[in-house]
């Protein structure tokens, strides 16, 4: 920080008196359900800090593991423990899904989005605001910049949580993506995939059969002219189906080359395009502009004769654009990463910057570690890495009992049991004693075993501890797999009877 205090100086009676304040204020707002509760908190807290520990820590398992710039910001450590303790304050024991049919208050307040989180935030940031945390506010943050980052990283934190969202979901795929994902295989697969897809030849999560060619240069330009074009026109041809089953059979390596290939896309009656120029055309008329730059960039549109309207159809012809302006220039990918506004400015959400590098006399000679040893010492901030690598933490800590022991494992699926149960019982959702069985195998193959592969690609807490945490989820897999079925018969049983009010105990 830029001022220079000891902790001594810092952390006075005042400050602890707050902090405490503020902890306790935000535990006692958490409701008395069977899940969702004070005891849940302190569970995802202590998970998420043994998780995060798990990376700081260097020990000769994991020495060289990067962080990516984690181990030198204490903000981001503080933002995780921070949604840790407030991720799920005032939950109702109610499923998001459940307070948006209900036209719930909270829905209409949260646009249905992300119900129970939203309002886990508001909560936090409101009191947080109040003057009574004045002083607290004062030592987290050393400016307006520091809690601006530290809000930002705690609401994607604690969004990331609603797993029941296919809108927040996709969001945290596409950051890991962006993030760890090899956006050459990943970009060329998606291009593939979207031309036959609509065949049913594949499905669209399986990988590229051995069969699929690369794309060349001639193929993409040729894609890039069709594509561009119907964006700006409005559709290809009539028959759109036709159109991707010709694009298929030329990206798979038949007959068709690229020009014939863009001619019959371009060319059928009823179609508001002209032919395609060839590969060879098109890269002498300007090399230093792409060919989707050409079709959007400043140009003419001359009529047509009559011939080349086929008789009946009308037909728009681009000229290639004659400006010294080099418009690849302005062309970026928008994403993750970054976006623009109405103005056109940049907006750089995420900015990947160099480790600091150790002091001259600091790094040690040639005798004492080669130089190998001293770079891969060094851990090179990213902030989208980081803010993805925060994520899979507290998404881990926030179902960590299925990556611990049997015992913790069992008894939190009974915790949630029970508390879907009352919620049935309220008329406020459905019954979850059916499937509850199959269901729990579907939840550790779907979610649990690909969020402990992730953690361990993510190569932050070093081979041998990443690995544990698959090995955990199988095992507890196996031994519900075993005892899974005489357990769930047994939460029925009990829950049947207190619906019946035979026990008025059991589902607390």
């Amino acid at each position: 920080t830029d001022r220079e205090m000891q902790w001594d100086d810092v952390i006075s009676s005042e400050l602890i008196s707050e902090l405490k304040a503020y902890i306790e204020t935000i535990l006692r707002q958490y409701n008395q359900v069977s899940y969702h509760n004070f005891e849940h908190a302190y569970h995802v807290i202590i998970s998420a800090n043994k998780l995060l520990d798990l990376i700081l820590h260097d020990d000769e398992t994991n020495r060289h593991h990067k962080t990516f710039g984690l181990k030198s910001d204490p903000l981001s450590h503080l933002a995780l423990l921070f949604s840790a303790l407030v991720h799920d304050v005032e939950h109702q024991g109610v499923p998001n899904r459940q307070l948006v049919l209900e036209s719930d208050n909270l829905a209409l307040l949260y646009n249905d989005q992300s119900v129970a989180e939203q309002r886990s935030l508001a909560i936090a940031f409101a009191e947080l605001r109040k003057e009574c945390y004045h002083n607290l506010r004062n030592v987290l943050f050393d400016d307006v910049e520091d809690y601006r980052r530290f809000r930002k990283t705690v609401i994607d934190l604690v969004l990331a949580t609603d797993i029941a969202s296919p809108e927040r979901t996709q969001v945290v795929k596409s950051k890991w993506k962006e993030a760890f994902g090899d956006k050459k295989d990943l970009s060329e697969k998606r291009v593939n995939m979207q031309i036959i897809k609509s065949e049913g030849e594949v499905d669209p999560d399986d990988s590229l059969s051995e069969t699929s060619t690369s794309i060349t240069p001639e193929s993409c330009e040729a894609l890039e002219y069709i594509e561009v074009a119907s964006r700006v026109t409005g559709s290809l041809s009539d028959d759109g189906m036709a159109t991707t089953r010709r694009r298929h059979n030329f990206l798979s390596g038949s007959e068709t080359n690229a020009s014939s290939v863009a001619n019959e896309a371009a060319s059928p009656k009823g179609s508001i395009l002209t032919p395609l120029p060839s590969h060879s055309t098109l890269k002498s008329r300007n090399r230093a502009v792409s060919s989707e730059d050409r079709l959007i960039g400043r140009g003419s549109r001359t009529r047509p004769s009559q011939a080349e309207r086929g008789g009946t159809a009308s037909t728009r012809r681009f000229s290639m654009p004659t400006s010294a302006f080099d418009i690849k220039k302005a062309h970026v990918r928008l994403g993750i990463r970054r976006s623009l506004d109405l103005t056109g400015e940049m907006i750089e959400t995420y900015i990947a910057t160099p480790a600091r590098t150790a002091k001259a006399d600091l790094i040690p000679s040639a005798s004492e570690g080669s130089v190998d040893d001293i770079a891969s010492d060094s851990d090179d901030a990213d902030e989208l890495k980081a803010s993805v690598v925060l994520e899979q933490i507290l998404k881990a800590a926030d179902v960590s009992p299925s990556m611990q022991g049997w015992e913790q494992a069992e008894k939190w699926s009974g915790r949630l049991f029970f508390e879907l149960v009352n919620s049935y019982a309220e008329g406020r959702g459905e019954d979850p004693r059916q499937g509850w069985f199959q269901n729990q195998i579907t939840f550790m193959e779907s979610y649990m075993l690909p969020l402990a592969r992730r953690l361990q690609m993510m190569q932050v807490f070093g081979d041998e501890v990443g690995s544990m945490f698959g090995m955990r989820v199988e095992e507890n897999r196996d031994r519900w797999l075993e005892q899974g079925m005489s357990v769930t018969q047994k939460w029925i049983v009990d829950s049947s009877a207190s619906l019946r009010g035979d026990d008025t105990d059991t589902l607390q």
